[in-house]
């Protein structure tokens, strides 16, 4: 990817991006869960979306399932976490407010795909659970903000 579309494409992430780690309940696994790792881009706008996923080379959206949000329908580019891992090293020299998030995610997703094919020590599933915690307080937040001495919710 060129550097001025890896800056657009680092700004949309940014601005209308998400990066998470989660975890999912799971019969198949010995501990009950397993994770997963990735990124996706909503907007309002299919053509900004067409266009992101031929920038960028890949992606998925599925334009017929869009969500309506205030009466307007949402697209959603989703990455795979190797698609993942493969979009942050191109675009996380150009994140801004996500760029703790893409770090994060990157040290994580090696992880999460050993997990899918193999046994992860109690070190690395420890680690997950560090980085899936630093992660969710990153895209959560403060849940409360002082205001002139008042609490609110924020």
């Amino acid at each position: 990817m060129v550097k001025s579309d890896a800056r657009w494409v680092a700004c949309a992430l940014d601005c209308e991006g998400n990066i998470s780690l989660s975890k999912h309940k799971c019969k198949k696994t010995h501990c009950g869960y397993t994770w997963q790792g990735g990124t996706a881009i909503t907007n309002c706008n299919l053509d900004f979306i067409k266009e992101l996923q031929r920038v960028i080379g890949f992606g998925l959206y599925n334009f017929n399932h869009a969500h309506i949000v205030n009466g307007k329908k949402i697209y959603r580019l989703y990455f795979s976490p190797k698609q993942t891992a493969k979009l942050l090293s191109q675009i996380e020299p150009y994140l801004i407010i996500k760029k703790k998030h893409s770090q994060l995610l990157r040290e994580a997703l090696p992880l999460v795909l050993l997990g899918m094919g193999g046994a992860r020590t109690p070190q690395q599933l420890e680690r997950l659970l560090e980085i899936h915690r630093q992660i969710r307080e990153l895209n959560i937040g403060k849940r409360h903000l002082k205001y002139n001495g008042m609490e609110t919710s924020g």
